[in-house]
């Protein structure tokens, strides 16, 4: 890791903002929770590793590195940073709908799943692969379909000397051929 210089050197007492964006912040308080950190922990741990007092005080550059030390933190403590909660109902349903728009098999849309998700079924699949999913399905449900050739219309008071084509008829056989 890189040696994070802590912030200004404002006077004492005054509270100090950092250019850590809001993203960053909010997913240190997510590791924290995962890592069991409770607020004076946290501070105690931000303050350690960056010289910074209070996650406000962040830059960008010291809040990613905050970041890389709760993960660090977290797997050695054995937590599974990849876990996702489950999709909801409202995006299974909208799933299920979107398939049948996008007119997928079940064999294609499961190994959509499979590829997208790593699951066998749709149940299985976390919020976040359900709004990677609903994504790619809306993107082909949207897709026009190949126009269907149509056959050309002729019109009866139609400007033109163009006249449908006759019909291909055989012309008659006489009765005395030897076939």
């Amino acid at each position: 890791m890189t040696e994070v210089e802590p912030q200004s050197h404002a006077e004492p007492g005054t509270p100090v903002r950092g250019d850590a964006s809001e993203k960053q912040l909010g997913f240190i308080r997510v590791l924290a929770r995962k890592c069991e950190l409770d607020d004076q922990a946290l501070g105690d741990f931000v303050e350690d590793l960056t010289d910074c007092v209070g996650l406000e005080a962040l830059s960008r550059a010291a809040a990613s590195q905050v970041i890389e030390g709760l993960q660090d933190k977290a797997r050695k403590q054995g937590v599974d940073l990849d876990s996702q909660p489950a999709a909801s109902d409202k995006q299974l349903n909208f799933l299920k709908s979107l398939r049948r728009r996008a007119g997928l098999t079940d064999e294609a849309f499961q190994a959509l799943l499979q590829e997208v998700a790593g699951v066998e079924q749709l149940e299985q699949v976390g919020r976040r692969d359900a709004s990677k999913l609903i994504d790619m399905l809306l993107k082909r449900a949207d897709q026009p379909s190949e126009p269907k050739p149509t056959a050309p219309s002729y019109s009866a008071a139609s400007d033109s000397d163009e006249r449908p084509p006759e019909p291909l008829v055989a012309p008659p056989m006489p009765d005395d051929l030897p076939f």
